[in-house]
């Protein structure tokens, strides 16, 4: 980055320029290393020294991996500081509510981190944030521009309702808290059907094995919320071989119904069944009752994360 060639020119360094085998970039600067083949966070790279101007410049030198991610907060914070979007140190913890686990679980490291850093997949930290306004009014006459900032914008009456500005970044974390060989999984699908149900369903079971949970532990919960304790719909097990396909299918291969769930109800049987994640595909209905669901089990102090997918097809 430009920042970088210019931190180390100010050191009287030389920058070096790394290549890597394939199609993925990376760069190194490493003391008295030469020109030639190195390995960089795991990855492969052919390196050639960048000719400087300046006099007597000196080998590259290695700014290690503190110094460079507080280059990046820094370039972070400046951003959010001129944008408009709030500073750094003030508006990053204004931030969408999200309930979690974290201080009742223990951390573990996730599957996907390997010893041989043979591994590419990439990491989110829980401190990334996403602007939930990314949008700059160019006139004060332009529909929502005296809101002011991220709102919920009713036109009709013309009332701004403030929002949080940032919302967390969604992804795979170094940390998780759910050891995949004891996980038990649900899925439910509620309210109204809609293109690409069965698509996310599968989705879901592919990751969940990925992670490591064994088969048979994740479950499809019939025709919605009252699956979880009807006895006419027994819940159902989602192997990797019933899910193969069902994105080419329409609607949604778990069934589902609107409204009328016994909340306490269901409380009561994901305990029975030591189900310890309940991912709720729905809509307004589906996920409001999966913000009831989730502050019922919190309130029994049993450790259940409840997901919510949401998914419409009246486009609200």
């Amino acid at each position: 980055p430009r920042h970088a060639m210019r931190r180390m020119r100010t050191l009287g360094a030389r920058p070096v320029k790394c290549t890597p085998r394939g199609s993925r970039t990376c760069s190194g600067r490493r003391r008295g290393d030469p020109a030639g083949m190195r390995e960089r966070n795991g990855l492969k790279c052919r390196c050639d020294a960048i000719e400087d101007s300046l006099d007597g410049a000196q080998p590259a030198v290695y700014l290690g991996e503190e110094e460079e991610e507080d280059d990046v907060v820094g370039k972070s914070r400046s951003m959010a500081h001129g944008s408009g979007l709030g500073s750094y140190e003030s508006d990053l913890e204004d931030v969408l509510a999200c309930q979690t686990l974290w201080d009742v679980l223990k951390p573990m490291p996730s599957p996907f981190i390997k010893e041989d850093s043979s591994n590419c997949m990439g990491f989110v930290s829980n401190n990334d944030r996403v602007a939930i306004s990314s949008l700059f009014h160019g006139s004060k006459d332009s529909i929502g521009a005296t809101c002011g900032g991220a709102a919920i914008y009713d036109a009709q009456n013309e009332i701004c309702t403030p929002i949080s500005p940032w919302a967390y970044r969604s992804g795979a974390r170094k940390q998780i808290y759910f050891d995949p060989e004891r996980v038990r999984a649900a899925i439910v699908t509620c309210g109204g059907l809609c293109p690409g149900l069965n698509d996310v369903i599968r989705g879901i079971v592919h990751t969940l094995y990925q992670y490591g949970v064994k088969e048979g532990n994740v479950l499809g919960i019939k025709y919605g919320f009252r699956g979880f304790y009807s006895y006419e719909w027994q819940p159902i097990s989602l192997t990797l071989r019933d899910v193969d396909g069902i994105q080419r299918m329409g609607g949604t291969v778990l069934g589902t119904s609107r409204g009328g769930a016994d909340m306490e109800k269901i409380a009561d049987s994901i305990k029975e069944r030591n189900i310890d994640m309940v991912y709720v595909i729905g809509g307004n209905g589906g996920n409001a009752g999966a913000a009831v669901l989730q502050r019922t089990m919190q309130e029994r102090g049993y450790p259940c994360a409840v997901i919510g997918v949401p998914k419409s097809i009246d486009n609200d």
